[in-house]
């Protein structure tokens, strides 16, 4: 019996039309925008240097749309080669073997020490009251300095300046499962997790937050309850790597940028 002939791996095929086409790794690096050393891994089969699945497959892909080659049979070699893997995932291997740090604020540190103090407080100020109230009426001349000094307090409390007011929040609903990455304007890392399907979450400012999102068709974002809506412009094979202000206008991270992360 005549067996079908196997499909040569992805790679083999695309570094095979790359050279028909007397294309340097250099030059296919410069056109996907990608490290050469990433082109070179699709090449030679290394998936993992890539990412996540749902990264390599975009990566294979655009090659391919860059050599005017089907796509569909390179993904369904990618698909045949890997089906015996782990059930993928967006998560990377190293954040698996990480230890979570519980991040405590300040106010954690501090909140001990307020609760018996404002208990101390609370005590005084009904001591003081309760004296206040079998104490014989003030004087004239007592009454007189009350009436100073209530002036000087609320000419104090008019000049305390305001307090800033709160730079806004960002919110990230999913209708399905979604990598998501969000950092603040000060570069703290507020998320870096797999959110599921029907999950929300919620960030704090300071705006601008930076936001990657994994499968962008199913994250919907609002800033203080205002929809942001995601151009097309952003969206590259279904990921994107965004700016959100507190006006909730979206922007493209540059690709320099997003190589650094």
């Amino acid at each position: 019996m005549n067996s079908t002939p196997e499909a040569p791996p992805p790679g083999q095929t695309l570094r095979a039309a790359r050279e028909a086409r007397n294309f340097s790794l250099l030059k296919v690096a410069e056109e996907l925008r990608l490290p050469p050393e990433r082109v070179e891994a699709m090449e030679e089969g290394r998936y993992d240097s890539l990412g996540p699945a749902v990264f390599a497959r975009g990566h294979l892909r655009r090659y391919a749309a860059l050599l005017q080659l089907p796509a569909a049979p390179l993904l369904a070699s990618y698909e045949a080669a890997h089906r015996d893997d782990q059930v993928p995932t967006l998560v990377p291997p190293a954040s698996l073997h990480t230890r979570v740090v519980e991040r405590r604020t300040p106010l954690d540190m501090i909140w001990p020490v307020l609760v018996p103090v404002a208990l101390a407080a609370i005590v005084a100020s009904a001591w003081w009251l309760q004296g206040r109230e079998q104490a014989p009426p003030p004087a004239p001349v007592a009454a007189a300095a009350e009436e100073v000094v209530q002036p000087a307090v609320a000419a104090a409390a008019e000049e305390t300046p305001a307090v800033a007011p709160d730079p806004g929040r960002l919110a990230v609903g999913f209708t399905d499962l979604c990598w998501i990455e969000v950092y603040d304007a000060t570069g703290q890392r507020l998320a870096y997790q797999l959110a599921e399907r029907g999950e929300s979450l919620v960030f704090p400012g300071p705006a601008p937050w930076r936001v990657m999102l994994g499968n962008a068709d199913a994250a919907s974002l609002t800033v203080d309850g205002r929809a942001a809506r995601l151009p097309g412009s952003v969206v590259v094979q279904n990921t994107a790597s965004i700016y959100v202000d507190e006006a909730g206008t979206v922007a493209r991270v540059p690709m320099a940028q997003q190589d650094e992360s």
